[in-house]
C-alpha cells in the first residue's frame, strides 16, 4: 500500500509540476516575443493593451477558478485550462490585428486561472499537512524554473525561426500536456483505493459538515486576509512589471543586448525559485516546532519576514532604475531582479503565499 501511494504521489506531482511549468511558459510567451512584435510595428500603447488584457483576465479567472475547483473535477479543470490556453496561443500566432491580439490574450489570461486552484486541490488530497508546505513550494517553483529557462529558449526560437513559430510551439506543447493530464491525473487517493490525507474531503464524502467551517463571508471579513491580499497585489504588480517590461527597458532605455535582457528576466524567476523553496521549508519547520495555539497568541511569525522582503524588492527596483546604465557590466542588471518575496500561511495544510507565483 505504501509503495503504491508513493508511486502515485511521484506521478501526480510530476504531472502537476510539468503542467504548471507549461502554464507559466504559455502565459509569458507573448511577453517574451514582444520586442520582436514591436520591431514589426507594434507600439508601446498597443503592447501595453495586449499584456494588460491578459493580466486583468488572469486576476478575474484566478478567483473564479478557485470557486470552480470546489464544484467540478480538479483534473478536468487543470486539463481544460491548459488545453484552452494552448489553443488560444495557436490562434494568436496566426493573427495580425491588434484588436484580435488583445481579445485572444484576454482569453488566454482567463484560461490561465484554471491552473493553480486545481493544483492546490489535487496536491492537498495527495500529501499530508506536515509535508504540504514543502511540496506546495516545490510545485510553485515550477513557474520560476519555466520563467528562468523560457527567456533563453524563446529568444533562440525567435532569432532563428520567428516569433510566430515560438508561439506555435508553446501552444502545441500546452495542448499536448493538457490531454496527457486529462488521462493521467487522479483527483484523490480515494479514487484509486488509497486513504485520503484530506479530513475535510472525508467528512464531505460521509455527508458530515463542520459547524466551524468558514463561509465566503467570513473570509471576506477577515482583516489578515485583506492585508495578505494587499501585500500580494503590491509585490505581484512589481514582479509583473519587471518581467513584462524589464527586458524592453534594458534594450531600449539602457541599450543592453538581447542576451542581457533575457538573463535579467531569467534572474527574476531564479530568485523566485529559491525563495519559494525556502518559504515551504520554513512553513513546515515552524509548524512542527511551535505549539498549535502559538500563532493565535503571537500572530503570524512570517509576516515580518514578508514585510522585510517587500522592502528588499523596493530597494532592488530603485537600483534597477537609478544604478543600471549603458556602461554597467553585464552582471549588474541580474542582481536587482533576483529577489523573492514569500510568506507561508499560518495553518497546517494551507498553501504558503508565494508572492512570485
Amino acid at each position: 500500500m505504501a509503495d503504491k501511494l508513493q508511486t502515485y504521489q511521484v506521478t501526480i506531482f510530476t504531472l502537476l509540476f510539468v503542467g504548471y511549468a507549461c502554464y507559466a511558459y504559455n502565459r509569458k510567451s507573448v511577453s517574451l516575443a514582444m520586442p520582436k512584435l514591436m520591431e514589426e510595428g507594434l507600439d508601446k500603447n498597443q503592447a501595453g493593451l495586449i499584456i494588460s488584457c491578459q493580466n486583468v483576465a488572469y486576476a478575474i479567472s484566478k478567483f473564479l477558478g478557485g470557486i470552480l475547483s470546489d464544484r467540478i473535477s480538479a483534473r478536468v479543470l487543470f486539463s481544460a485550462g491548459l488545453t484552452f490556453c494552448g489553443l488560444v496561443t495557436l490562434v494568436f500566432a496566426s493573427s495580425s490585428s491588434v484588436t484580435v491580439f488583445a481579445l485572444l490574450w484576454f482569453l488566454n489570461g482567463f484560461g490561465q486561472g484554471c491552473g493553480w486552484p486545481a493544483c492546490s486541490k489535487i496536491l492537498r488530497q495527495w500529501f499530508s499537512p506536515t509535508q504540504f508546505g514543502t511540496w506546495w513550494s516545490v510545485l510553485s517553483a515550477s513557474a520560476n524554473i519555466s520563467g528562468g529557462l523560457s527567456p533563453f529558449f524563446t529568444a533562440f526560437l525567435i532569432l532563428n525561426y520567428g516569433w510566430r513559430f515560438s508561439l506555435l510551439l508553446a501552444g502545441t506543447v500546452s495542448m499536448g500536456l493538457g490531454v496527457v493530464a486529462l488521462i493521467a491525473l487522479v483527483n484523490s487517493p480515494v479514487d484509486v483505493g488509497l486513504p485520503s490525507f484530506s479530513t475535510a474531503s472525508e467528512k464531505k464524502d460521509k455527508g458530515e459538515t463542520s459547524s466551524g467551517e468558514a463561509t465566503v463571508g467570513d473570509l471576506l471579513r477577515c482583516p489578515s486576509l485583506w492585508l495578505v491580499s494587499f501585500c500580494y497585489m503590491v509585490v505581484f504588480c512589481a514582479k509583473t512589471a519587471t518581467v513584462d517590461w524589464g527586458q524592453l527597458y534594458l534594450l531600449e532605455d539602457r541599450k543592453h543586448t538581447q542576451y542581457v535582457a533575457s538573463a535579467f528576466t531569467s534572474s527574476v524567476e531564479s530568485g523566485g525559485f529559491l525563495g519559494g523553496i525556502l518559504a515551504g521549508y520554513l512553513t513546515d519547520l515552524v509548524l512542527k516546532s511551535r505549539p498549535a495555539d502559538a500563532n493565535k497568541e503571537r500572530g503570524n511569525p512570517r509576516m515580518p519576514m514578508a514585510a522585510l522582503f517587500m522592502v528588499g524588492v523596493l530597494g532592488c527596483l530603485h537600483l534597477l532604475q537609478f544604478s543600471i546604465t549603458e556602461e554597467s557590466t553585464k552582471l549588474a542588471p541580474l542582481f536587482p531582479g533576483s529577489h523573492s518575496v514569500t510568506s507561508p500561511s499560518t495553518t497546517a495544510g494551507q498553501p504558503p503565499f508565494s508572492f512570485w507565483r
